[in-house]
């Protein structure tokens, strides 16, 4: 998940940011909504993320591309 993507979207990233603790996995809010709407409407939209509590996760894995990445973002986009 591209995490300056979702920034620019105003989405609160809870991820770990410096070098030693970063992972390709994403945890973010999205203010304003409620966190189970949004994990719903991006599985309806066949982008698979998990609910974890008051926020979203997101784990990209070797098989996605950067056109999956553009998707999500675009779909939360719509979300928003």
């Amino acid at each position: 998940m591209s995490v300056e993507g979702l920034e620019k979207r105003n989405v609160e990233i809870i991820s770990p940011r410096n070098d030693t603790e970063q992972t390709s996995i994403v945890a973010a809010r999205f203010p304003g909504k409620d966190p189970a709407e949004v994990a719903r409407r991006l599985k309806a939209a066949q982008i698979m993320v998990s609910l974890r509590k008051d926020f979203v996760r997101f784990s990209p894995h070797l098989y996605n591309q950067s056109d999956d990445i553009q998707q999500a973002l675009d779909r939360i986009e719509e979300i928003l």
